[in-house]
């Protein structure tokens, strides 16, 4: 075992000729000097955008400002106010309570629009691609159901159901 290089040290060399506590003062005061205090690193929980204190996640960021980054919106922008029936969820997206369930408020918001439930198949999509923007003309209605197979039959089969459903000016 080769010892630390400071004289009265009896641990393990690890770094730079030196143990890892000593080399851990170095790195935090710039001198293995016992005397100089090693003042701690300022921790933060909190999501690094002014005004906000949400807990971070990553990146440093809540859920809601790491979403309006990666979409390139406003990171500044008011935040949504908070009457206390919702929160935001890790992925981004505005979670409400209605009717003992939780919700996500564009599928909220487009199921008032509509005036009926979302169905299987239907998905509601952000056109500017940021998730807790939920004004319905930043909403559309996407259908994600396909038919199976290729046979001319099923093929008209889904397109009539289509057609049924939405009615041929798409409403």
């Amino acid at each position: 075992m080769i010892k630390c290089s400071i004289e009265s040290c009896e641990c393990q060399r690890i770094v730079k000729g030196l143990c890892r506590l000593h080399y851990n003062r170095l790195r935090r005061t710039g001198t293995t000097n016992p005397s100089v205090p090693i003042i701690p690193k300022p921790r933060h929980d909190g999501c690094i955008v002014k005004g906000c204190e949400n807990k971070h996640y990553g990146k440093k960021m809540c859920a809601m400002h790491r979403n309006r980054k990666t979409a390139g919106s406003d990171l500044e922008a008011p935040k949504r106010k908070f009457d206390g029936s919702g929160w935001y969820d890790d992925a981004g997206y505005f979670l409400l309570w209605k009717d003992g369930k939780k919700i996500t408020e564009h599928r909220y918001v487009m199921q008032q629009h509509l005036g009926r439930p979302l169905i299987k198949g239907e998905n509601v999509h952000h056109k500017n691609g940021v998730k807790d923007d939920n004004r319905i003309e930043n909403l559309e209605l996407w259908v994600t159901r396909q038919p199976y197979g290729q046979r001319a039959e099923d093929v008209l089969e889904w397109a009539y159901e289509i057609i049924k459903r939405y009615g041929k000016d798409g409403n």
